[in-house]
């Protein structure tokens, strides 16, 4: 077991805050970066009557800095090519961090890709992302511009635009619809 002064790690498996401490955020300093300590320190500026919101800003960086320090030297899963910050959360029984990969460009050419598409967006993304759990587990998902798909709705988002691609390709290339 890991102990800070704010929370505490048990078993590799959760943190448990300390949510009935009476201390200002000072108090925590040592656990803060440099950066963490300023912005705090501007906000309490801003803000002197808010103690108790600078002293819980003050726990959860110093909880995640403590989860970043606990699982440093864990790598990330081999086709990453952005790995965010460990989280806990409510959510979740167990420390995690996302992840994504190569992302794959669908360009819309001279057509836009969908009816009513947005016209600030003349690409699809296609990314496969997942999640790594603190004992190196991974579950991926499919990513397309900012939808997600298990792989059991990724293999029939592929076999639908197969589908359609072969619909495309037996239609002739200009129909008139009377």
């Amino acid at each position: 077991m890991t102990t800070n002064e704010c929370a505490t790690y048990v078993d590799n498996d959760t943190f448990e805050a300390d949510h009935t401490s009476t201390r200002d955020w000072h108090h925590y300093t040592g656990e803060l970066t440099y950066d963490q300590v300023q912005i705090i320190a501007a906000t309490e500026t801003l803000f002197p009557a808010e103690q108790e919101s600078h002293r819980r800003a003050a726990q959860r960086y110093a909880v995640h800095n403590a989860l970043q320090s606990a699982h440093a030297d864990m790598s990330a899963p081999a086709d990453a090519v952005r790995v965010g910050p460990w989280k806990i959360d409510n959510d979740s029984p167990r420390p995690y961090r996302e992840f994504a990969g190569a992302q794959h460009v669908i360009e819309a050419g001279s057509q836009p890709l969908a009816k009513n598409w947005d016209a600030e967006h003349d690409e699809a993304v296609v990314t496969v992302c997942g999640v790594q759990d603190d004992q190196g587990n991974v579950a991926r998902y499919i990513s397309v511009t900012g939808k997600t798909f298990s792989r059991e709705s990724g293999a029939k988002l592929l076999t639908a635009l197969a589908a359609a691609l072969s619909e495309l390709d037996a239609a002739p290339t200009f129909s008139v619809v009377r």
